[in-house]
């Protein structure tokens, strides 16, 4: 849903509930001099808001005046727009939806990346942690290769 489309579609419903409320025909080309458009586009987005419901066309032209189709809103339409905010309400719902998918998704990559750093640095420290454990092993036999007794005792202290 385009932002222009959703103002442009709530504009034509505010212009047919104004001209029901003031009891006079809602023509296309009339709607399109007050919302300064082209009747075609007017027609257009009325064809569409005629299929979802929220407007009905009366007849095919008004023959009085030869300024295209007339159309007048249902009560559906003046309860769409007046009481569930319209259009306006319905694209701002699907900017917040997109707002929040597109949060998620961040949230999601850096959690992955979280975890993949923590795994590297785990890596590391257990590759550091084996180094220093066979230096470690490797001194204990150099000691345990001396004869002396007293040295045996101070490493086997050390090592503990």
């Amino acid at each position: 849903m385009v932002k222009k489309s959703a103002y442009f579609k709530d504009d034509i419903l505010k212009s047919l509930i104004d001209k029901a409320q003031n009891k006079t025909a809602a023509n296309c080309r009339v709607i399109a001099s007050e919302l300064e458009t082209d009747p075609y586009v007017v027609v257009r987005f009325c064809e569409e808001l005629e299929k979802q419901g929220l407007i009905t066309r009366v007849g095919d032209r008004d023959k009085a005046f030869n300024k295209g189709r007339i159309v007048e809103i249902k009560p559906v339409g003046r309860y769409f727009l007046e009481h569930e905010g319209g259009f306006k309400k319905e694209y701002a719902k699907y900017r917040w939806n997109r707002i929040w998918l597109y949060t998620k998704i961040v949230a999601n990559v850096a959690n992955a990346l979280a975890i993949i750093g923590i795994s590297i640095w785990a890596i590391l420290q257990s590759k550091s942690s084996n180094v220093e454990t066979e230096a470690l092993k490797k001194r204990i036999e150099k000691l345990e290769q001396t004869s002396n007794p007293t040295l045996k005792w101070n490493a086997a202290l050390t090592v503990m």
